[in-house]
């Protein structure tokens, strides 16, 4: 079964990284300033976690914010869904300083 995309919704702002080197005790990542132009709306987030730079990733999780406690680098990813089901394209699409944290 195919998942249909909204060519209109974007994640504008990912913020809460602190990239790889630069580690903290624990640390929220957070997605906000989706837009699904003049359609549905936007109507929540989610977002997924790779322990392992983007190849592999863990469950999809409903939220707008990450909050990253256990030891570990991590590449934090948020995806729009608007109010009939659209998902945008998960964001940043790869890792940056504003998506990746260190947790010690």
């Amino acid at each position: 079964m195919a998942i249909r995309r909204s060519r209109t919704e974007i994640v504008t702002a990912v913020t809460g990284g602190s990239g790889a080197t630069n580690c903290f005790r624990r640390r929220n990542v957070s997605a906000s300033g989706s837009s699904d132009g003049v359609g549905s709306g936007v109507a929540h987030y989610q977002y997924r976690v790779s322990k392992d730079h983007g190849v592999t990733w863990g469950v999809t999780t409903s939220g707008s914010v990450a909050k990253l406690t256990t030891s570990g680098v991590y590449v934090v990813q948020f995806q729009a869904v608007d109010n009939v089901g659209l998902l945008s394209a998960w964001a940043p699409a790869t890792p940056v300083t504003a998506n990746t944290v260190c947790i010690r």
